[in-house]
């Protein structure tokens, strides 16, 4: 069994990632870059609030989710890669009507929480890059 300090929704986009995270009783959201040093910053973040292990969750975006689950699982957090299509039947069954970047951060976060959704674990480097060779030459056809 995981012990977490909180839980961390992340909505992801190719250039950002809109974050919210929950603990105790407090809350708070923020904007990140999806990139290596964006990842870094929000690790950083979390650190400074005091939170030294989240069970993050972001929803399956192809190769935009890959450097900060990697880098989130590398720094120690548990992180659930999950199919956007549970979050959305999970946005419909609380009437969630409203559709923003930060609002989806938190349906996330809260999806996290209560469904528990299971830990994922990276596939090996070699494997990484040859998923990565595979999609470059896919995307150039």
């Amino acid at each position: 069994m995981m012990t977490v300090s909180g839980h961390l929704g992340i909505d992801v986009s190719k250039d950002k990632l809109d974050v919210s995270v929950a603990w105790d009783n407090h809350h708070r959201a923020k904007r990140f870059q999806n990139s290596a040093a964006g990842a870094q910053a929000l690790c950083e973040w979390l650190q400074r609030l005091g939170l030294e292990r989240v069970h993050a969750c972001l929803e399956a975006t192809g190769r935009y989710g890959d450097v900060i689950a990697l880098v989130l699982h590398e720094g120690g957090h548990g992180v659930s890669v999950v199919n956007p299509v549970q979050v959305k039947n999970f946005a419909k069954a609380r009437l969630s009507r409203n559709k923003t970047d930060k609002v989806d951060a938190e349906t996330i976060r809260v999806f996290c929480e209560k469904m528990t959704p299971p830990l994922w674990n990276p596939p090996p480097a070699p494997l990484r890059r040859l998923r990565d060779l595979v999609r470059l030459r896919q995307a150039c056809r």
